[in-house]
C-alpha cells in the first residue's frame, strides 16, 4: 500500500513571521489551549475527510500534544503529501535542530 501522506506534529514557540508562514502552509490545524484541543472531537465522524483525519492524527499525538501546550508551546498538525514530504520533512527536521527548544517535532507518521 502506497503511502498518501507524511503527517508531523510540531510544538513551537517564539518563533518569527517567516517560520509561522511555512508552518502555516501546510498546517492543517493549530492548537493552542487544552479546550481546543477537546473541541476537535466534536467534529469526528467514522469517515476520512478532513475533521476525521486530525481527530486520528491527534488521537495519535495527544498527550504529547497536551504536554507541550501545558509548557507554553502551539502545536501544529502538517499534513504533507508524500511527493513532496522528503524535503519538506529535512527542513522541519533542520528547524527542530536549529530552533533548539522552540520548535519541536513531536510525531511523525506515514499515512
Amino acid at each position: 500500500m502506497s503511502k498518501k501522506y507524511k503527517v508531523l506534529v510540531i510544538a513551537y514557540r517564539n518563533v518569527d513571521e517567516k517560520i509561522l508562514n511555512k508552518i502555516s502552509r501546510y498546517s492543517i490545524k493549530t492548537i493552542d489551549s487544552e479546550d481546543d484541543m477537546e473541541n476537535v472531537s466534536t467534529f469526528c465522524s467514522r469517515g476520512f475527510n478532513m475533521n476525521d483525519r486530525i481527530c486520528i492524527y491527534l488521537g495519535w499525538f495527544k498527550d504529547e500534544a497536551k504536554k507541550k501546550i501545558n509548557e507554553g508551546y502551539e502545536v501544529s498538525i502538517l499534513e504533507l503529501p508524500s511527493e513532496l514530504s522528503d524535503n519538506k520533512v529535512d527542513a522541519i527536521e533542520f528547524l527542530d535542530a536549529a530552533y533548539e527548544d522552540d520548535l519541536l517535532v513531536i510525531g511523525k507518521v506515514d499515512v
